[in-house]
């Protein structure tokens, strides 16, 4: 095996770092703030979570996430993402630009992200780091809320939105069938003052996933994986997925989430390029408001624009 390394010490050096940095989080200890935005068709698009995925496959992907939580319920949450990255040319770099907007409830994030990844090749196996830098809108709209009090010193404070900036690292190590991540999307944690208090609204999550391919006949192939959710002083979360591959086409799955839910996903490979997934999640104790349920949809398209890209069949 020989390994691939252009002009410097650079790539090393940084995976020591970030290596360094991910493990050392594991250790920290705060108070409770908001969660990241929830998706489940992270199973096909892993750069949701984990930057270090950009470029993995040595193709430009664009991909178009919506999700609505709790159909039929005012005010519940809503998220749309959209992203896309390739592989850079000749070079082991990767480039990437994301965009996303989360509502719920008074509350709306709009975050816009750009996103670096390299590459070791390993024979068979590549391990990449990547890193991640953006920033972040909080907006609230109090007009949205019912007051029993319009004079309520707590939302008169005019601090109705704010901006703050942030960065991730991760790696990401995968073959051909097998991948497995471990990222801080979103490292530093934001804290404002309103007025009246300081606060914290976002504390930093730690992503650990990973998920193997078998083949089990010419026309099938499962896909077990699994995601492991870290977040500063509450408790772990965890998917437990198993797909199944169809006459290499279509997807059908299952994701247990957290004791609380469960899911049943889809995707459809058009072909080598499009992709078109949905998914449906129902947690084991009903809202009794007229909960509908949860609805993912996802769209994806594989371009080819540099020399050296390939459209092949990839699996995660």
């Amino acid at each position: 095996m020989k390994m691939q390394i252009t002009t410097s010490l650079l790539a090393p050096i940084c995976i020591v770092v970030l290596s360094g940095m991910l493990l050392s989080l594991f250790f920290i200890s705060t108070a409770r703030a908001q969660n990241d935005p929830l998706y489940n068709q992270y199973q096909f698009n892993q750069l949701v979570i984990n930057p270090a995925y950009a470029g993995v496959h040595d193709r430009m992907t664009a991909t178009l996430i919506t999700r609505l939580q709790l159909l039929g319920i005012e005010g519940a949450p809503l998220s749309n993402n959209a992203s896309i990255h390739t592989s850079w040319g000749r070079t082991n770099m990767g480039v990437g630009l994301m965009g996303l907007n989360d509502r719920l409830g008074i509350n709306e994030n709009t975050e816009v992200n750009g996103i670096y990844s390299y590459r070791l090749d390993f024979g068979n196996t590549q391990l990449q780091f990547g890193l991640q830098v953006g920033a972040i809108n909080f907006r609230y709209d109090y007009n949205k809320l019912t007051l029993e009090y319009l004079d309520d010193p707590n939302l008169q404070t005019g601090n109705d939105q704010f901006t703050k900036p942030n960065f991730g690292s991760c790696l990401f190590y995968s073959g051909k069938s097998f991948f497995i991540g471990v990222s801080i999307p979103r490292m530093l944690n934001v804290k404002i003052n309103d007025g009246l208090i300081n606060s914290v609204r976002y504390r930093r999550h730690i992503y650990v996933s990973g998920g193997v391919v078998w083949p089990l006949s010419e026309l099938i192939k499962i896909k077990p994986s699994a995601l492991l959710k870290v977040v500063d002083s509450k408790p772990l979360s965890y998917d437990l997925n198993l797909h199944v591959l169809f006459a290499e086409t279509l997807w059908v799955g299952v994701t247990y989430r957290d004791q609380n839910s469960m899911g049943l996903n889809t995707q459809l490979e058009v072909s080598d390029r499009v992709r078109v997934g949905y998914c449906f999640e129902y947690p084991f104790e009903p809202l009794n408001t007229g909960n509908l349920g949860t609805h993912e949809l996802m769209v994806s398209i594989d371009f080819t624009p540099f020399r050296k890209q390939l459209a092949t069949r990839r699996y995660f």
